[in-house]
């Protein structure tokens, strides 16, 4: 990415690598999201769908400085179902941040482009970056946002991708009600995994989750 030095301001102080943040996502970013019917709260962007919270949550890095802000671009999903499952995490109406959502991916694992850092700078105009940035969102980021449901999250967890156990379970038991066929490839996926300290725990209650299943004749 071409960068360009900014003009000095009358003041004779460059705005901070946060206020340049700050304008970019008011330049940038915002427009688009709320094109697309998100709500901003903060860094974050969110809309509810028929399933929960899509959020795009701007993360800034703990190692950036006045003069220089790492920062990410995270897209995700809370599903008010899998949600519902535990009695501490009701469904929420307030926008939830990324960690709070069930599942969180990187910008860059959406477009594929592994290794993108963004960076702002004191003294560096980041238009060029915006406007990047606005094009990726657009390309990549809606179409994953505005797709996003339980159906998506369910998949991803019979496929095997990693997931917390405490989610896990809270999906094989909706799983066992909409799609017998669906969770016993994930059951058969766990079972057939390494022993681990975890692993009696996850066949307990595996069979538990179908002897429950096969009572009520699922």
């Amino acid at each position: 990415m071409v960068r360009y030095m900014a003009e000095l301001p009358p003041s004779g102080k460059y705005p901070t690598a946060q206020e340049r943040l700050k304008l970019l996502i008011g330049s940038h970013i915002a427009p688009v999201m709320k094109e697309a019917g998100f709500k901003k709260l903060g860094k974050r962007f969110g809309k509810r769908n028929a399933d929960g919270w899509a959020v795009l949550d701007i993360q800034t890095s703990q190692w950036s400085n006045r003069d220089e802000l790492h920062f990410y671009v995270n897209l995700a999903f809370r599903s008010d179902l899998i949600a519902s499952l535990s009695e501490d995490e009701p469904a929420v109406e307030v926008m939830p941040t990324a960690s709070r959502c069930h599942i969180s991916l990187r910008l860059e694992q959406v477009t594929g482009q592994t290794g993108q850092d963004w960076i702002v700078e004191s003294e560096y105009d980041a238009s060029e970056m915006g406007t990047e940035l606005q094009s990726l969102i657009r390309s990549a980021a809606l179409p994953w946002l505005e797709k996003e449901n339980n159906a998506s999250l369910f998949g991803r967890i019979v496929r095997d991708e990693p997931f917390g156990i405490t989610l896990q379970m809270r999906a094989a038991r909706i799983l066992i009600q909409e799609d017998r066929n669906a969770f016993q490839i994930f059951a058969d996926k766990l079972l057939a995994g390494e022993e681990t300290p975890y692993h009696h725990g996850w066949r307990k209650m595996l069979h538990d989750t179908l002897r429950r299943a096969d009572k009520l004749g699922l």
